[in-house]
């Protein structure tokens, strides 16, 4: 369970029960048995009694075995953090382009795991002078940033892909300004890694570089916890902050984990009644 997100609720919710990987799951609840008693019952088990749905239980819990997850080995990229948008439900775009000057927005991120990133998505609003207008990027610098006491601070790599290379997805339009405006998501795989280290604090800028300044590149708000993202006026050098954080995710490598051998794979094969999985963490 992701405590750190004020909608959680039992059972479902938004960023309620996840695997350690962030991937949601499907799951029925036993009638009744999502009570989290006493308020300590941060663990599901797959109930002993029909017709064995889940169950939550607390986590200092002994009686069963666990179900374990992994994060796959190197052939598998994972998604290694995400925030999801908040649109169409809620707006908040913020600009993060360029012509001879522009506006440069990050917003901050950490991994469980030491990450090589190869890839990452974001969402963003073109807004112009007219309705419907399209995207007129022709690169985007994708920085990634350390953290400077809680702020974006040295650029630790900046990648330059063509807009031709990077995935666009029409995800529907937004009002704004008494006109329509494209949202699109957008995907990019790194031309070269990014080693990340757990636990650390890192920031992320996906910046449009296009020729004109309208129509604006706005990256869109996600659901994070601290609601907290900055923007760089580069005409005039002042930072501002956003109270709110902005939808991205990044995917990657476990730069730690190798794949198990198959005397350790044995270890799965327990019997499925009794199970106990734990519901990840934030502190």
């Amino acid at each position: 369970m992701d405590r750190c997100i004020p909608t959680r609720r039992k059972p479902g919710g938004i960023r309620g029960w996840e695997w350690i990987t962030n991937e949601s799951f499907g799951y029925t609840f036993n009638a009744n048995f999502a009570n989290n008693s006493g308020g300590v019952e941060n663990a599901l088990e797959i109930a002993n009694v029909s017709p064995f749905n889940w169950n939550d239980l607390a986590d200092t819990s002994t009686r069963n075995s666990y179900i374990i997850e992994y994060v796959p080995g190197i052939a598998t990229d994972v998604t290694m953090f995400t925030q999801r948008a908040l649109f169409p439900g809620s707006f908040d775009g913020v600009w993060t382009s360029s012509s001879d000057g522009g506006f440069r927005t990050y917003d901050s991120f950490s991994v469980r795991f030491d990450t090589l990133l190869r890839q990452v998505t974001w969402q963003a609003m073109i807004v112009g002078q007219t309705s419907l207008e399209t995207p007129i990027t022709t690169d985007f610098q994708l920085g990634f940033y350390s953290d400077a006491l809680g702020q974006p601070g040295t650029e630790l790599d900046q990648q330059t892909l063509s807009a031709a290379d990077v995935a666009r997805v029409f995800v529907g339009t937004r009002e704004l300004f008494g006109r329509s405006h494209n949202v699109y998501n957008y995907t990019a795989t790194l031309s070269n890694p990014v080693l990340v280290n757990a636990g650390a604090n890192y920031w992320f800028s996906p910046f449009s570089k296009q020729a004109t300044f309208n129509p604006t590149h706005s990256w869109m708000g996600g659901e994070g916890v601290d609601n907290l993202s900055y923007q760089d006026n580069l005409f005039n050098g002042d930072r501002s902050t956003r109270f709110s954080d902005r939808a991205f995710s990044v995917r990657g490598l476990n730069a730690a984990v190798t794949v198990p051998e198959p005397g350790t794979l044995a270890l799965f094969a327990l019997p499925l009644i009794g199970f106990a999985v734990y519901r990840k963490r934030h502190a």
